[in-house]
């Protein structure tokens, strides 16, 4: 709407944005704006920065009753923009936070914030939703001369990840992996407190702590590059939707855009649906019916199939985990689990894309010449990828988006689902494969004075829409790109929910008419954007 457009576009230059007084600014990001019900959070430099954004919406409906001669007042005179700037914001002093932010991340239950920097990680505690602040942490509050100019000071516990950890004690495997780059995080949905954060680093690592146990030692390690030298680096991570064992799977991206998936991944401290594991044994138990048959002795050896060790090794996990409860009869399960639960999860892929994707050679790869305000980052190339995507359409159809820097997002259906697999148990070398659905062009028109490259968006992040199943957005520094591919999953789910093949082949022919003549599958621009 008009009233939307117009108080956000006044809430752009509303100071919390302003960085001369935040020191030096970070680097072109992706995720420095997070948003906890109506708060909005704000990484400046090495500060963050809070705000109601309900707060300022009321402001502006105000300023436009009093403008429209609805209400009176003393301040009646004042514009919308003046009303904006008074609304009151804060700043959290935090002791953890002396680096560069590149982006935030809050869990679910919104009272914890990931802050992350180059090589660096802290945890805030955030305090309570705003409104009327007047305990808690806002009787600390230190007012400085002017604060509705230079916000307001809340004094907020924070702590370092790994920061304190005893080197000496861990090999140098991991004191140099505690040196890498960190790449992305993330709040783990099954945990028990709300509290587990996964930490993504350049070199595949993954940890993952809890943060109300130790801050210090993560609780698990993965890798996803398990031994040897390799050229890639890691780029992104999520984890998969809620059906079937996506809720326990990761996947992680590379630079050269290859996905792969470890699962299962789970924290010690978990939150579990009875029902849903349930359905995953018995699943996984008609899976060692149907490979039992392919398994044979020969020569007193016994053959026994990849598929079917894994199966077996998914019904005895599942049965362990049900065992841990068996008394209990809560649909909600709260689970510690042992170490022998907690093995590591085997890397799985990298994933086929089929048919190949459009060579990204097809896109504007230019990008390369572009200066510092073009948006691009160092660590950005135009031919890397940079971030993905999983989500569910809520049509039975998983999909998978993976984002790159020459200003391009690729779309593939997920229609063989992940299953749980472990690192010390044989498995397929049949590498998983996604189809290839869609491709979208993310470039945007050069303005006047603009050359081509300055229009590049460089580093790409990608969200889903909470509220619509099959629509996601890509975030860049030029603004967002809405893509709906709510038509394409209609007509995937019909060709893969019918039982005849000729229905089958009719309905997957007119999928692929619908891909040749683009319908459903352009990128939006979207201008409600901060």
């Amino acid at each position: 709407s008009m009233e939307a457009d117009e108080w956000l576009q006044l809430l752009a230059q509303h100071p919390i944005f302003d960085n001369t007084t935040a020191g030096r600014a970070a680097s072109t990001a992706r995720a420095r704006m997070v948003v906890r019900d109506t708060d909005l959070f704000v990484a400046v430099g090495r500060e963050v920065r809070w705000i109601s954004l309900k707060a300022c919406k009321d402001a502006y409906v105000r300023s436009e009753s009093k403008r429209a001669g609805l209400r009176g007042g003393d301040d009646a005179g004042k514009s919308a923009e003046a009303r904006l700037e008074a609304v009151p914001w804060y700043r959290l002093g935090c002791e953890a936070l002396s680096f560069d932010i590149s982006r935030l991340a809050v869990n679910m239950s919104g009272k914890l914030l990931a802050v992350v920097g180059t090589h660096q990680v802290a945890v805030v505690v955030l305090p309570a939703a705003t409104g009327r602040p007047t305990g808690g942490a806002f009787k600390a509050a230190r007012a400085e001369t002017g604060e509705q100019s230079t916000g307001v000071w809340v004094d907020c516990r924070s702590m370092l990840l790994g920061e304190n950890a005893p080197t000496r004690r861990h090999s140098e495997a991991a004191a140099s992996s505690a040196r890498t780059r960190v790449v992305d995080v993330l709040w783990h949905a099954l945990s028990t407190r709300d509290a587990h954060l996964l930490v993504l680093q350049a070199n595949g690592a993954v940890r993952m702590f809890d943060v109300t146990e130790d801050a210090d030692v993560p609780e698990q390690t993965l890798s996803l590059f398990d031994s040897g030298f390799t050229m890639s680096r890691a780029v992104g991570f999520c984890m998969g939707g809620t059906a079937g064992w996506a809720r326990m799977t990761l996947y992680v991206l590379t630079n050269t855009g290859e996905l792969f998936s470890l699962c299962p991944v789970v924290p010690k401290r978990c939150s579990l649906d009875r029902a849903w594991l349930e359905d995953l044994l018995e699943a996984a138990e008609m899976d060692v019916r149907e490979w039992v048959a392919e398994e044979y002795e020969a020569s007193s050896y016994i053959y026994t199939p990849p598929e079917l060790v894994a199966a077996r090794a998914a019904v005895r996990w599942l049965d362990q985990l049900l065992e841990l409860d068996s008394a209990g009869s809560a649909d909600r399960m709260l689970l510690t689990l042992p170490t022998s639960l907690l093995q590591p999860a085997a890397v799985q892929g990298p994933y086929l894309f089929q048919p190949e994707p459009v060579s990204a050679s097809g896109y504007c790869s230019d990008s390369s010449g572009a200066d510092s305000d073009a948006g691009q980052d160092a660590d950005c190339d135009p031919d890397d990828a940079c971030d993905v995507l999983h989500m569910e359409t809520g049509m039975g159809v998983s999909l998978v988006a993976i984002a790159y820097c020459d200003a391009h997002v690729e779309v593939f259906a997920d229609l063989e689902p992940v299953i749980g697999r472990w690192a010390d148990a044989p498995h397929t070398r049949n590498l998983p494969v996604l189809a290839t659905l869609a491709s979208a062009d993310l470039t945007v028109q050069p303005l006047a004075g603009l050359t081509k490259a300055a229009t590049q968006p460089g580093l790409v992040g990608l969200v889903a829409d909470p509220l619509r199943p099959g629509v996601f957005y890509a975030l860049h520094v030029h603004g967002v790109h809405r893509m709906d591919m709510r038509g394409w999953t209609r007509l995937l789910e019909r060709a893969v929910g019918l039982s005849s093949e000729s229905g089958r082949s009719a309905a997957l022919e007119q999928l692929l008419l619908a891909l040749d003549g683009g319908q459903s599958a352009q990128a939006h621009n979207c201008v409600q954007c901060i």
